[in-house]
């Protein structure tokens, strides 16, 4: 659970689809009044994937929480994963600072592009501007700007939101999208619970195959 905060609402969760889970999310507080958000899918399922999961937040968490930037944090734990983790052995990753004022300084290393909603409705995707970690230990992790105003939503997830299914058919960034947009009105928390009930919704008495994570932030 997250507490309180002067200029954003957020609110979080992670749903394995086996006994333990490969998704990490988390808040991290940096000097100066800024607030680093994480979200990090490692590949495969299971205990393998919840072990690299635990190297992954443990690398991660004592290093964002110095205050250095995204791409400079990027690099050095892709540098760290890439030395531990094995072959085929990877995560991909999102990561933004977000400042007072809105400004919102991120990395996608490979990852699924979050949804920034804006109060007049209009959509902005951050796309994935590099590799994801573990797979080039010297890789480039470029950083991005958006803003963030009042009332405006951003939406991290892995897919097992998008790609969860019923009968061959897929949520897909469609549904993602349209449940957003649909529950935009709500708080933080209101709007993780409608998509996620949209979601299962959609499953039925499909059985799910992923991991099914969400980050969600509102600026007040």
């Amino acid at each position: 659970r997250f507490k309180q905060y002067d200029f954003f609402q957020v609110t979080g969760l992670s749903l394995p689809c086996e006994q333990v889970g490969g998704d990490y999310f988390d808040l991290i507080e940096i000097p100066g009044n800024r607030y680093g958000f994480v979200m990090a899918d490692v590949s495969g399922k299971g205990v393998s994937a919840a072990l690299l999961t635990s190297i992954l937040q443990g690398a991660f968490s004592a290093t964002a929480a110095l205050g250095q930037p995204p791409e400079r944090i990027a690099q050095h734990v892709n540098r760290f994963i890439s030395e531990r983790a094995g072959v085929n052995r990877y995560s991909t990753l999102f990561y933004g600072v977000l400042e007072p004022e809105g400004t919102f300084t991120y990395v996608n290393a490979g990852h699924l592009p979050p949804l920034l909603l804006h109060c007049d409705r209009s959509l902005e995707r951050l796309p994935a501007e590099s590799f994801p970690l573990g797979l080039f230990a010297h890789a480039d992790y470029p950083a991005k700007q958006c803003r963030l105003a009042p009332g405006d939503t951003l939406v991290f997830y892995t897919d097992g939101v998008t790609e969860a299914e019923n009968n061959g058919k897929q949520f897909e960034i469609t549904g993602l999208t349209e449940s957003l947009k649909r529950h935009r009105k709500l708080s933080a928390q209101d709007i993780l619970s409608s998509i996620v009930s949209d979601v299962y919704n959609f499953i039925g008495d499909s059985k799910v195959y992923d991991d099914i994570s969400m980050l969600v932030i509102k600026q007040k």
